[in-house]
């Protein structure tokens, strides 16, 4: 089976939601990392707060640019330097 090195989930999703994601992810590939990103309104802080609880290596509040996606991929992948994040955008 395929192995992944990153998984981007957000919470609130019609058919199944991150919670749900991440579980599954973990259980079948417990080392992979998560980045759970979220805009759910009234419910922003609790599902953002369960998603680290579950492990989430980073979380990411909805708006955001493909700068900081990449940013909170490249970190939660323990790789934080700027430099790899500039040429991943190049």
């Amino acid at each position: 089976s395929a192995r992944y090195d990153l998984l981007i989930t957000d919470m609130l999703m019609p058919e199944r939601d991150g919670i749900e994601v991440m579980r599954h992810a973990r259980k079948v590939q417990p080392d992979i990392v998560i980045v759970a990103i979220s805009g759910g309104g009234r419910y922003l802080t609790d599902s953002l707060q369960a998603a680290r609880y579950l492990g989430a290596d980073h979380v990411l509040k909805k708006p955001f640019g493909i700068k900081e996606l990449v940013q909170s991929g490249v970190l939660a992948m323990g790789r934080g330097s700027k430099s790899i994040t500039d040429k991943v955008l190049k």
